[in-house]
């Protein structure tokens, strides 16, 4: 793991003697020898980015004088993609997304993962609005860099650079928190933002 993305994860670790590091129970649901990063695009697997988001919640929650945004990605014409140039090219997209996910969202304490499929999201721990603009308008920032950003990895691939630009697209959706709900209720609008966007566009 990089710097960047190494949290306190023991708590959802045994050793070979079924032993938990941390001296804890296990998070439920939590298996043992569970793989930390997703292997096609380098971010968190589900049940790990999941443990550190809500850690990160409580934390957040307990000082009460910070704020986070979730931010939801779904791949645009990736089946699309995948049937006419392969599921190996397919991967390839996917991890130019991880890198570009990465690089956006790069602040040490910032988590990114993937949701599942060709899903993926972002917290931004303590998160400010930039003044006079709205979350829609950070979407689109946000949009456009990764956008940009995987166009140009791609661009520079000698197995992806005839992939057609207009076929490398997302939506995205993002949520701020409001200091009381539920780090579920965050993920919740921005998912459902995230569908909005897909049936504007």
């Amino acid at each position: 793991m990089t710097d960047r993305q190494e949290v306190d994860i023991k708590i959802l670790r045994k050793d070979l003697l079924g032993v938990n590091l941390s001296g804890g129970d296990l998070e439920p649901g939590t298996a043992v020898g569970e793989t930390e990063i997703d292997p096609v695009t380098g971010l968190l697997t589900r049940i790990f980015w999941e443990a550190e988001m809500a850690q990160q919640y409580r934390t957040m929650k307990r000082r009460g004088d910070e704020l986070f945004a979730i931010v939801m990605i779904d791949l645009k014409k990736f089946k699309k993609i995948n049937d006419k140039w392969g599921h190996p090219i397919g991967d390839l997209v996917l991890g130019a997304w991880g890198s570009a996910i990465k690089d956006r969202f790069k602040r040490k304490a910032d988590i990114e993962g993937r949701y599942g499929g060709d899903e993926m999201i972002a917290m931004m721990i303590d998160y400010k609005l930039t003044e006079g603009k709205q979350p829609e308008d950070e979407e689109n920032t946000i949009h456009n860099e990764l956008v940009n950003k995987v166009r140009e990895i791609l661009s520079q691939g000698k197995e992806t650079n005839e992939i057609p630009t207009e076929d490398i697209e997302a939506s995205v959706g993002m949520a701020v928190w409001d200091g009381k709900e539920s780090l579920e209720g965050v993920i919740k609008r921005a998912d459902e933002r995230l569908y909005r966007q897909k049936e504007l566009k």
